[in-house]
Order: C-alpha cells, then sequence, then structure tokens
C-alpha cells in the first residue's frame, strides 16, 4: 500500500480519496482500540482491529486502482491475506525460532502458488 497505491494517489491527483481512506481507516482503528481496551481489555483485539484495518485499507486501494486502470482482478490478494494471518498466528502461537521457519514454507509457498504470475512480472519488469 505505502509503495504503490500511495504514490498513484498522489500521481493521480486523488489525495482526497486518500485522506477519506486514511480517516476511515483510523476511525475503524480507534474504534477497535476501545472495544478492545475498555469492554474486552484484551490488547489481542486491539492489535487485530490495526491488522483488520490495514489489511481493509490496502484491499481497498489496490482494488480502486485495478478497476481505475482496467487491471484484471487476481487471486494474489486472497494469498496475501492468507499470508498475513499466518504470519500473525505463527508469532503469536511458536517460539521465534519455529515461528520464522514456518513463515519461510508459508512464504515459499506463497511464491510456489503464483510462480506464472511472478514470472510474468519479473519478465515484463525486465523489458
Amino acid at each position: 500500500m505505502n509503495v504503490t497505491c500511495t504514490t498513484l494517489f498522489k500521481v493521480r491527483k486523488e489525495v482526497g480519496t486518500m485522506l477519506a481512506l486514511n480517516l476511515a481507516t483510523v476511525a475503524f482503528t480507534g474504534a477497535g482500540s476501545l472495544v478492545g481496551g475498555y469492554v474486552a481489555h484484551s490488547v489481542h483485539v486491539i492489535i487485530g482491529a490495526l491488522v483488520v484495518a490495514i489489511v481493509c485499507r490496502s484491499l481497498w486501494a489496490e482494488r480502486h486502482f485495478n478497476r481505475e486502470l482496467g487491471v484484471p482482478a487476481n487471486s494474489i490478494s486472497l494469498g496475501e491475506i492468507a499470508v498475513t494471518l499466518a504470519f500473525v498466528l505463527l508469532a503469536t502461537l511458536l517460539p521465534a525460532p519455529a515461528a520464522m521457519l514456518g513463515y519461510v514454507v508459508v512464504y515459499v509457498t506463497f511464491l510456489f502458488l503464483n510462480k506464472k504470475d511472478l514470472l510474468r512480472y519479473v519478465r515484463k519488469a525486465v523489458r
């Protein structure tokens, strides 16, 4: 999101859209923090709200630009969500060395499952 979508928002002079998206993200994060802190008394709920807000912001921005630029949708976004979820779960549930090993396995699997798309992007970038 920060590398591609933020740059595209600025270049395409859609800073108003980016502001609205960021304000919605802050509002969701604030509401999640209040619920997590005062209702659930759980830092895990707060962190979960932060992660959900950031993921939703990224997905919305990506879909927005796919639509605007006529780029067909793909399944990589679902894979990105799965990789993110795996990272959070592994980091939370396992000791650091085991979590790192597990995440490497998850990430290599993600790359393998998307190798056709990744190779196509690399070939376009090299040209």
